[in-house]
């Protein structure tokens, strides 16, 4: 059998010339030639001898002599051989065996990976304890066709059956008016909707002649078949196959095979898609190949690509809107559109499919408080350990991980909350480019301020600021639970200061550090009356050695003197400074700083006096009532 699209059906006497040359001296027994006729399988049987020949076709068209498939042959040494089939994607050879183990002819498959065979394998629910011959499958691989023995008319009758998953379910014999006599020969077009197979039904079964008839499948009912013209013979294997809408007939001659046009039949057009699959670093796939009507979800069509190479072969019915899905095994599926409505029948599409096998996954990780990019620790739960990460700037990773694995990512950074980042990319339509945001949590602790008055140790209301030292710009919200009591939430290890401010009252300041290993902090604040201060030292107005900048710190403890200026309008202040031998030169520099920030904070020079002496103590302040 040969597929309606061999392209030796352009020149009939160049068939007559293959196969002449190639079957040597012998009875054929079965012709195939997939889709397109570039590669050719049939077998001679000479004798006890039966060979698998394979003929390859050039360029400009013309058939090349058919030589014995080496390899294959080896396989099926001591085996009696007939009916051979190339699917039309050119994947897996069906044909009938016997030998001296089988109870009958079987029938075997073989897959092709690169260019060679697999060692053919007999399909159990194919082969039976009779003969089984002939298999025959659309371009879809769905459904597979072929003639069984059958014991209650002691001849062959057709039967089918249909792949469920990898298997095939069990045969049914075809009812009427497909089967009526005895039917040793059939074969299925491209489109699976022209039967073409061998009867006696119509003629003298003494004299054991058959001939060809051809059915159409309309929905799911085979019509009544036609009688093929000129196609009676002896011989209960025509050798017939369907090209081009035209059924041809191959009969054995003197000097080889003779082929003949015997009738035009409505064949439906189709398609053919090839290309290869392979992953984006140009590496081929091994994929399950699945093509769906995008309209009734069905499925049409399924196949497999060749490992080695990538390639594919499918043929596709015109008139329609088609999902091809490919599948790696375990792995990503890659979906491609085609549309075949607008298509030239007989034509080939050539789609290569690319297959992602790895992503790039973006990760921004940030403060959950305030948003800023930080920095963090990455650790990849990857049981292949293939998945590299890249620092690209703060905050910012690159991360490639492999497509259609469970991915556990985590991040962490000290003193926040870890974070899990689960990836299962389960399909690539390209190679990925994602993006993920992470913002980790702060680890707080509870902090508590108690307001209390200095002799009856009564809870005060008061006005409280704190501020996150190592982040200025971060919003600390105070609740107040009850008179005195302030709670809020402090990072842990992060430095604070905390004001607090009172009319009549020196504005208490401290800085206050989270410690790592407590879970809740408090503290407890006195206010001293401004009547009642002295000298107040000013454990935060610290210069650094050779510096004359304010830290966060003394700006904090500046503050408050500027609170209580401002909210005490009877009250100035002295500020002294303490300088060192050696840190003199410096001593002006300092006095200017603190006065600049008295002047950016609208406090009068008249209100403020700066000194500067001589010491190793501590700055100094006192408030001094006006007269």
């Amino acid at each position: 059998m040969i597929n309606r699209h061999f392209k030796c059906v352009l020149s009939l006497a160049m068939c007559c010339k293959l196969l002449a040359t190639g079957a040597q001296a012998g009875n054929l027994t079965g012709i195939t030639g997939g889709f397109d006729g570039a590669v050719v399988y049939y077998v001679v049987e000479n004798g006890a001898q039966c060979l698998i020949y394979k003929a390859i076709s050039a360029d400009d068209g013309k058939i090349g002599k058919g030589v014995p498939d080496e390899a294959l042959n080896k396989y099926l040494e001591g085996y009696k051989v007939k009916t051979p089939f190339l699917t039309y994607d050119g994947r897996f050879l069906y044909f009938s065996a016997s030998n001296a183990e089988t109870r009958g002819f079987d029938i075997f498959c073989t897959r092709r990976e690169g260019d060679q065979w697999t060692k053919p394998q007999a399909v159990p629910v194919l082969s039976s304890e009779y003969d089984d011959l002939s298999p025959s499958l659309p371009a879809n691989n769905l459904t597979v066709y072929f003639v069984r023995h059958n014991p209650e008319i002691e001849c062959l009758s057709i039967y089918t059956s249909n792949r469920e998953n990898t298997n095939w379910s069990l045969p049914q014999l075809l009812p009427p008016p497909i089967n009526a006599g005895c039917e040793p020969f059939v074969q299925i077009s491209p489109a699976g909707e022209i039967m073409l197979f061998a009867s006696d039904r119509l003629l003298d079964k003494k004299k054991k002649k058959y001939s060809l008839f051809a059915s159409t499948l309309a929905g799911k009912v085979w019509l009544p078949p036609v009688a093929v013209e000129e196609a009676v013979n002896e011989h209960s294997n025509p050798n017939a196959f369907i090209v081009k809408n035209k059924i041809m007939i191959a009969t054995p001659t003197v000097d080889g095979v003779a082929v003949n046009e015997a009738s035009r039949v409505a064949s439906a057009s189709c398609t053919r898609l090839v290309g290869t699959v392979k992953d984006e670093y140009g590496k081929p796939l091994a994929v399950e190949i699945t093509v769906r009507d995008c309209y009734t979800n069905a499925i049409d069509t399924k196949s497999t690509n060749d490992p080695i190479t990538g390639e594919y072969s499918l043929t596709i019915p015109n008139g329609g809107l088609y999902s091809v899905a490919c599948r790696k095994k375990l792995g990503p599926e890659k979906s491609e559109i085609i549309n075949t409505i607008d298509n030239v029948p007989e034509q080939n599409v050539h789609k290569d499919i690319v297959i992602a096998s790895r992503a790039k996954l973006s990760v921004n990780v940030r403060d959950g408080i305030n948003n800023k990019a930080i920095d963090a620790d990455i650790k990849v739960f990857d049981k292949n350990e293939t998945v590299k990460t890249t620092h690209l700037k703060t905050g910012v990773y690159e991360l490639e991980i492999p497509v259609f694995e469970n991915i556990e990512i985590e991040i962490s950074q000290k003193n926040y909350l870890k974070e899990n980042l689960n990836i299962n990319l389960n399909s690539s339509p390209e190679f990925y480019e994602i993006y993920h945001e992470i913002s980790l949590k702060p680890d707080l602790r509870p902090g508590k301020l108690k307001i209390t008055d200095l002799v009856s140790n009564k809870g005060l209301n008061a006005g409280v600021k704190v501020k996150n030292l190592d982040a200025a710009d971060e919003k600390i919200f105070i609740n107040s639970s009850s008179t005195g009591i302030y709670e809020f939430n402090i990072r842990k290890n992060n430095k604070y200061s905390i004001s607090v401010a009172m009319k009549g009252y020196f504005y208490y300041y401290t800085v206050w550090e989270a410690d790592a290993h407590r879970i809740s902090q408090s503290m407890e604040v006195k206010p001293v009356p401004l009547n009642e201060t002295g000298k107040i030292a000013m454990t935060n107005l610290i210069f650094e050695p050779g510096e004359s900048n304010l830290s966060p710190e003394a700006t904090g403890e500046l503050e408050c003197v500027v609170n209580v200026l401002q909210h005490n309008p009877e009250y100035d202040v002295n500020i002294t400074l303490y300088h060192s031998a050696t840190e003199k030169e410096q001593t002006q520099n300092r006095i200017r700083t603190v006065s600049s920030f008295m002047e950016s904070q609208q406090i009068p020079k008249t209100r403020y006096k700066i000194d500067a002496i001589a010491g190793n103590t501590k700055p100094e302040i006192q408030f001094v009532k006006k007269r």
